[in-house]
């Protein structure tokens, strides 16, 4: 009985260290999460209050400076208003002051004359000449002087309630946000790309709004999507390397085009995806097809009868597959298609034939292991796009070892799209997803179809 007991404290002992280390591990990871918490908190209140600093710096110095710049105008205004009105006036009071000394000069000398006690033919003669004086001056001459309504009042009017507006929007001015009105939800690995999703945190208080979404690999951020969606797929990433995304709201007015704010940022999020992009594999002749754009576009060059297939990759199922026609080749064969197929045939010279393929034909058609089926899409053309999406048909009381023999292809041609259940004709136990792949056939020269 004592070994039992022994070993049985001996095991919750160990039981005991065991959970002890577990709840360790649990509260170094939240302790972590909390710090990561707490930086972002006091980082953004530090860059917060570097941003009001040189917001309102900016402001203050603007403002003293547009302020003196229209004190400055209006009092040269008023300067060159009285410079230009006291111009006549002086010139009249000039011409008076000399009116004025010369009258006065002939009162002088007329006083002179007339109490002159001099004999009576010397008293002529100074009558005479003071007569000769008084007429060679214009005593009769009077200057016309202006009314004085006729004259500036210089005089500044104002707003007496304009301080008191601009203070009413000072008080306004800026805001501190707690949290950014959009945040990033999910950021999701496809092959070659990330899907971003955001959403509100809060009600609009705006009937619609728009979005802005960026991307950095490095110090600078790049616009990938603005508009009104809340999910954007960002193609042609390279693989292995972390992205970081971010997003904010542009509200706009009510029927109106004029944009009212953006929004402050979301928090920045992290990703990257370990998957590389769908590619065209080169083809085994060098006049069929010219592959640009790293691999993700092909031209057909030549009526040379020949299959281009993807490169092989892991992820052909469970994610979609998208090509865009850049350019529509001469005319269109019934045997142009785009596919999937399970066996690579590099001899064929067509494919909607052959049982393990699934393909849309150029016409629209869609064939099934050499099978046309009832739908039709409308037919290729230049602009269009074709996305293909494979994943397993999963069923109740179906364990994942007992997987179906059927694959679930969806297809979306331009604005029209169908699901189809499709059997390569093997199970999915004898299926290698390594040997699925994509393929393109085109006999007219022209044809450019990229893949992403």
């Amino acid at each position: 009985g004592l070994i039992f007991n022994m070993h049985r404290c001996l095991q919750d002992a160990i039981e005991t260290v065991d959970n002890a280390r577990q709840h360790k591990c649990e509260l170094e990871g939240r302790q972590k999460q909390l710090q990561y918490a707490i930086a972002q908190v006091k980082n953004t209140a530090n860059l917060s209050r570097k941003e009001i600093q040189i917001f309102f710096n900016n402001m203050q110095e603007t403002f003293t400076r547009e302020i003196d710049l229209r004190k400055n105008e209006l009092v040269n205004e008023v300067n060159i208003t009285e410079t230009e009105a006291l111009g006549p006036l002086d010139e009249c009071h000039t011409f008076m002051e000399e009116g004025i000394n010369e009258a006065a000069a002939v009162v002088s000398v007329g006083e002179n004359v007339l109490h002159c006690e001099s004999e009576s033919l010397t008293k002529g003669f100074e009558f005479e000449n003071f007569i000769k004086m008084a007429e060679s001056l214009s005593l009769d001459s009077v200057p016309e002087i202006p009314l004085i309504t006729e004259v500036p009042s210089i005089s500044f009017t104002f707003n007496e309630e304009f301080v008191s507006d601009i203070s009413k929007s000072l008080k306004n001015c800026g805001e501190v946000s707690h949290y950014s009105p959009v945040q990033i939800v999910d950021l999701k690995p496809i092959p070659g790309g990330i899907v971003i999703s955001w959403s509100e945190n809060i009600e609009p208080d705006i009937s619609s709004s728009m979005y802005s979404n960026q991307f950095k690999d490095s110090k600078i951020f790049k616009d990938c999507y603005v508009g009104p969606d809340l999910c954007y797929t960002l193609r042609f990433l390279q693989p292995n390397t972390i992205y970081t995304f971010r997003v904010c709201r542009c509200q706009y007015f009510r029927n109106s085009d004029t944009t009212k704010r953006w929004s402050p940022w979301s928090v920045f999020q992290e990703q990257m995806t370990t998957m590389v992009g769908f590619q065209w594999a080169p083809s085994s002749d060098s006049i069929s097809y010219f592959l640009s754009d790293n691999q993700r576009a092909a031209i057909k060059k030549s009526n040379h009868v020949k299959i281009l297939y993807t490169v092989e990759s892991k992820h052909t199922i469970g994610y979609p597959v998208s090509f865009k026609f850049e350019l529509e080749g001469k005319s269109l064969n019934k045997s142009d298609c785009l596919a999937i197929c399970f066996k690579k045939d590099p001899d064929a010279t067509c494919l909607h034939t052959k049982s393990g393929t699934f393909c849309v034909m150029a016409d629209g058609h869609v064939w099934m292991n050499g099978s046309k089926s009832g739908t039709r899409f409308t037919q290729f053309s230049r602009g269009k796009s074709v996305t293909f999406e494979v994943s397993y048909v999963s069923h109740k009381n179906q364990s994942n070892s007992d997987k179906s023999n059927s694959l679930r292809v969806s297809i979306i041609v331009g604005q029209h799209s169908a699901v189809f259940n499709w059997n390569p004709g093997k199970s999915m136990m004898q299926l290698n997803v390594n040997d699925l792949a994509f393929a393109m056939l085109f006999i007219s020269p022209g044809w450019k179809v990229s893949i992403f």
